[in-house]
């Protein structure tokens, strides 16, 4: 591997159009010297010099320095014409032009795919409220058009949106839940700054409708849950569960009280080791009920128990008992 440092000269340092030019420049001298053209700026690592989006994201500033690597092939050669063109006044010819203009569009039309595709929403205003963008999961979620919205002032398009005050205070705002219409939406708004200038605002968010539903049933379910635990540990039978293993996961006070053992000695057992429960076993096994079951015990005792299957979706699940 050889390297060079390269002082950039343009007064708007490392520009896409330049960055555009450098590129085609690389995937010449790649083919050419059969090497690979990378370039290192500060302590980042190094890029490809053929790619096109991650150089512009670096926006390397006239006056500031970039090293240029070479691996393999005729490195020297290779470094050397890709210096000098970096040195040059970037003049091409119009057939270079033409291949520049299409590395550019090429990349945009990635880029934009990208932000089209995703299933965010996706609104972006300039500096003064307008709205310049919107993807489709945006039109959706917000029931607008963007042939209908662009140009207009937010505030117009939405009303209750956040974006005004980002544009007003130039601070993000993270984790906003918003109604809609009928649809909850998780909203992250955050300023577009470049060099220290606000250039607009760019709101990305999703419909969470569904998850706050599921969130609300969880609730009720875990709410039933408690209201259950209260009845079970209050009535005076002793009721235990059983899963369609056999294995018992559940049983109230009044239960261990019966058999005077320990919660902590009951559960996870399963009941066909247990004495005494072969008609529970053909219970969970046929899934037909068995009621006011005898069951005398050796200290003399006689319980009757109700042996009922838990049967879901027409599968035997278990045993309440």
């Amino acid at each position: 591997m050889k390297e060079r440092v390269v002082k950039i000269k343009p007064q708007k340092g490392l520009h896409a159009r330049i960055i555009a030019m450098l590129v085609h420049k690389a995937n010449e001298l790649n083919k050419k010297y059969d090497t690979k053209l990378f370039i290192r700026y500060k302590d980042r690592k190094s890029i490809s010099a053929t790619s096109l989006m991650p150089l512009i994201l670096l926006k390397v500033k006239k006056g500031e320095n970039i090293i240029i690597e070479a691996y393999d092939g005729e490195e020297k050669q290779a470094l050397y014409e890709l210096e000098e063109f970096l040195n040059s006044d970037f003049h091409i010819d119009d057939e270079e032009q033409k291949q520049i203009d299409n590395i550019i569009e090429d990349n945009n039309i990635t880029w934009e795919q990208v932000i089209k595709s995703t299933a965010n929403g996706i609104v972006v205003v300039d500096e003064n409220g307008n709205i310049i963008m919107t993807n489709s999961s945006a039109d959706k979620i917000l029931d607008i058009s963007y042939g209908d919205v662009v140009g207009k002032e937010i505030s117009e398009v939405l009303p209750k949106s956040f974006i005004p005050t980002v544009l007003k205070e130039k601070k993000a705002k993270l984790g906003i839940k918003q109604l809609h219409n009928d649809k909850i939406i998780f909203n992250n708004i955050t300023p577009i700054i470049i060099e220290g200038k606000l250039k607009g605002v760019v709101s990305v968010f999703e419909d969470i409708s569904s998850l706050e539903k599921i969130k609300s049933e969880l609730y009720e379910v875990e709410e039933l849950k408690e209201r259950l635990q209260l009845i079970l540990e209050n009535v005076n039978d002793g009721i235990c569960f059983v899963n369609k293993e056999g294995i018992i996961t559940y049983v109230n006070k009044n239960y261990s009280n019966l058999f005077n053992e320990g919660e902590e000695n009951i559960l996870g057992k399963n009941i066909k080791d247990l004495p005494g429960n072969e008609a529970k076993v053909d219970a969970l096994k046929s899934g037909k009920g068995i009621a006011n079951y005898i069951d005398r015990r050796k200290e003399e005792s006689t319980l009757i128990e109700n042996v009922n299957p838990i049967i879901i979706d027409n599968k035997v699940r278990g045993l309440f008992r």
